[in-house]
């Protein structure tokens, strides 16, 4: 006949796994996260009370890190923490050394370790992996939980393994972050030099003049919006900017895919990683002018760049092919501080392209020179580097004849062909 221990102390249930070790043939009912509750509180489930741990995705592998910790630090004992599902840990990608948190699992503290009194941290992974976290205590307890609540969020401000990276943002029913490798030098990206000016200005605003700016009573927060053709160079100088921060900042680049769908939670997650850089990236295609289609996608850059702490050191870059699709109130001031235009390089700066990208392919200076009087007008950094390419992978050389014949026959522009296919 099965025996019932809910309700019974850890004593006596501990007790009677030993009576059936030795008789190898008692059963005892499966514990469940109640009963363990109660086992390591002393007290029936009526006289809990759980301290909630707030997660966000910015947080929540962080809170799970310092939860791990602790678990190992004080020998915690585990148990389940829904019904009688046994302790279940998550694999973690942190970038180094593979780690772990934990899934749905509870975790026994005794009196004397974690806190004075016996403590129960309860993690249960809800809708879309999110992890929760309770902190359960007996109910004359509340403030021993209160301050186990607190040690854990500070621990998780320190462990928080997605600060100071790269992310790239994702929303498939919720944000979710996956951290890369960025890459990104100036030296390598040729547009005007006011261009760097107004991005260094900004730069300035989130790094060297942040305090300054807010005891004047001015934010701290910037946007520059960087418009202009495909192939200019928009993209990479966001990306050389975000390399050069990256680790003193958090860099989140949200696609464009995902700029028009919770925009609102990419701030919020900005703010609470620290100093962060958002890179939106072609944002007219997500955001359009009121009436032109469905007008969510620009609320919710409304209402996310409205929404920015304008204490925050978040410094906003969003690249646009064309501006004037995008509705005027996105880009007034109060919203994007600078607007950038990256025209069609010059042909000196075309020569500092091309002399970059053959570099070792035995072109001489002059060589370049012709290259690029020879190529076509509104001819764009992406195109050379799209010659360049096309010319050695033809296999039949790298000399000049080679790259004037690639010229001659305009490869590297892609034409979709007019008309329909019967």
């Amino acid at each position: 006949m099965p025996i019932d221990l809910t309700g019974e102390n850890r004593d006596v249930t501990r007790a009677v796994e030993v009576i059936r070790a030795l008789l190898g043939d008692a059963h005892i009912t499966p514990r469940t996260a109640t009963s363990f509750a109660e086992d390591a509180l002393g007290v029936l489930e009526a006289q809990h009370t759980v301290i909630k741990i707030e997660t966000t995705p910015a947080t929540a592998t962080a809170i799970g890190l310092a939860v791990a910790r602790l678990v190992a630090e004080h020998d915690a004992e585990s148990g389940p923490a829904s019904h009688t599902d046994p302790p279940s840990w998550i694999s973690v990608d942190l970038g180094g050394a593979p780690d772990r948190i934990p899934g749905d699992a509870a975790f026994a503290f005794r009196a004397g370790t974690l806190s004075g009194v016996p403590v129960v941290l309860r993690c249960e992974t809800e809708y879309r992996e999110t992890l929760s976290v309770g902190v359960v205590t007996r109910s004359d307890d509340v403030a021993a939980g209160e301050a186990v609540r607190d040690r854990i969020r500070t621990a998780a401000e320190e462990l928080n393994p997605l600060k100071g990276r790269a992310l790239a943002a994702a929303f498939q029913g919720g944000l979710a972050f996956r951290a890369f490798e960025l890459t990104g030098d100036r030296a390598d990206v040729v547009v005007p030099d006011r261009v760097w000016a107004e991005i260094d200005l900004s730069v300035r605003a989130v790094t060297t003049h942040a305090e300054q700016l807010r005891r004047l009573g001015f934010r701290a927060a910037r946007g520059v919006l960087l418009c202009g053709p495909p192939g200019v160079g928009k993209t990479a100088v966001s990306r050389a900017v975000a390399a050069e921060l990256v680790g003193d900042f958090t860099v989140i680049v949200v696609g464009a895919a995902a700029v028009g769908t919770g925009l609102a939670s990419v701030y919020a997650a900005a703010v609470e990683l620290g100093r962060c850089v958002v890179i939106l990236d072609d944002v007219d295609l997500a955001v359009r002018r009121r009436g032109d289609g469905d007008d969510s996608a620009l609320a919710s850059l409304l209402d996310a760049l409205d929404g920015v702490d304008q204490s925050a050191e978040v410094l906003t870059i969003a690249t646009t092919n064309d501006p004037r699709s995008l509705d005027g109130a996105a880009t007034r001031a109060t919203r994007f501080d600078s607007v950038v235009e990256v025209g069609y390089p010059s042909r000196e700066a075309l020569i500092g392209i091309l002399g970059r990208r053959t570099v070792g392919l035995g072109l001489t200076g002059d060589d370049v020179a012709v290259i690029v009087d020879s190529l076509p007008p509104e001819t764009s950094g992406a195109d050379v580097g799209a010659l360049v390419r096309r010319v050695v992978l033809a296999n039949t050389g790298t000399g000049l004849d080679a790259f004037l014949a690639e010229v001659r026959r305009r490869g590297w522009l892609a034409a979709v062909p007019v008309g329909q296919y019967l």
